[in-house]
């Protein structure tokens, strides 16, 4: 997981081998949160060149420590933690920095789990050595195992035409139940913030927004706190904008249902929704405006953003059918 993460971005943006990826992720990350505003305005470029470069050299070099013995191990376990520790303390990724430091406990010896959970925890465990046969099955999992997932990093950097036609056709057998998949993130990296409004109107003339509980939908709003928490929504409403700058036409069809049942009033969708403009009747029209959004300077006491637009409408206005 950590080597596609870093070989996903040393063949992505450019802005990555130049340093300069940190100077606008904290501003176009999915759900920035109040310290990804304070440290965007740091305007000391070594310093963000410096946290994009050790990010690189955590995900790529320092990966291979875990193969040379205890203490290798347990300074890819710390690197990583302190990776997953910054990447969740200036954003919002929900349960990824936990689950990701749990799965990388494996790279502990037990007499390091020994010194944090006591000696009397040790002492009370015991270990049957298992009959040579299952240890060479065994093996012969793990090799499978290993060599099927080393497909999966050179599909992530589009590097899958040099595995054998077999051996890549048990690679997609296996990711269809979950058991081995790409992961990358942010090897595309943009340097923009669209964010979509979604606006009722009774008149045509007069719109009222809607509000969001995590995503951005006004200049004042205060970035979220969603600490363990993923939502869902707001979070792909945050890709939405970016296949819409590559293709205007493109329209997802689970957007176009979402709107639709605003427009229709149904529950379990305004439910997600942390403001309704139309709470005792339903809007004649609905449409989505699409804004520029950039953090306002820090020295502001008004806002925390500063919109611009529309520059776009996302999808048609859909207009309440008349009984």
């Amino acid at each position: 997981m950590m080597l596609s993460a870093g070989l996903v971005k040393l063949y992505g943006s450019p802005s990555w081998k130049t340093g300069t990826a940190m100077t606008f992720h904290y501003l176009t990350q999915p759900l920035p949160n109040p310290i990804s505003f304070y440290i965007h305005h740091i305007r000391n470029l070594w310093f963000h060149k410096l946290t994009t470069w050790s990010s690189l050299v955590i995900e790529l070099p320092i990966v291979f420590l875990a193969l040379f013995g205890t203490w290798g191990r347990l300074i890819t376990f710390l690197s990583y933690t302190g990776l997953m520790f910054m990447i969740n303390v200036t954003g919002n990724y929900g349960y990824l920095g936990v689950t990701s430091v749990v799965a990388s406990i494996s790279l502990l010896d037990d007499n390091w789990v020994c010194w944090v959970l006591g000696k009397s925890y040790c002492s009370n465990y015991e270990v049957n050595e298992p009959y040579f046969i299952l240890w060479l099955i065994v093996a012969m999992l793990a090799v499978a195992y290993f060599v099927i997932s080393s497909i999966a990093v050179l599909d992530t950097i589009r590097k899958a035409r040099w595995v054998p036609p077999k051996i890549y056709s048990m690679y997609l057998h296996a990711s269809n139940f979950s058991l081995i998949n790409r992961y990358g993130m942010f090897g595309n990296m943009t340097e923009f913030r669209w964010e979509f409004i979604i606006e009722g109107s009774n008149d045509g003339t007069n719109w009222k927004r809607y509000g969001f509980n995590y995503k951005i939908t006004n200049p004042d709003q205060r970035p979220c706190w969603v600490p363990f928490h993923w939502p869902r929504l707001d979070w792909h409403l945050w890709f939405l904008p970016l296949r819409y700058k590559r293709n205007r036409a493109e329209i997802a069809q689970w957007y176009i249902n979402f709107i639709n049942g605003i427009l229709q009033k149904e529950k379990d969708i305004l439910d997600l929704l942390a403001y309704n403009p139309f709470p005792n009747e339903t809007p004649n029209f609905l449409r989505t405006q699409v804004f520029d959004y950039q953090f306002a300077p820090r020295d502001s006491e008004k806002n925390w953003w500063i919109e611009s637009g529309p520059i776009g409408t996302y999808g048609p206005t859909l207009e309440k059918i008349r009984k």
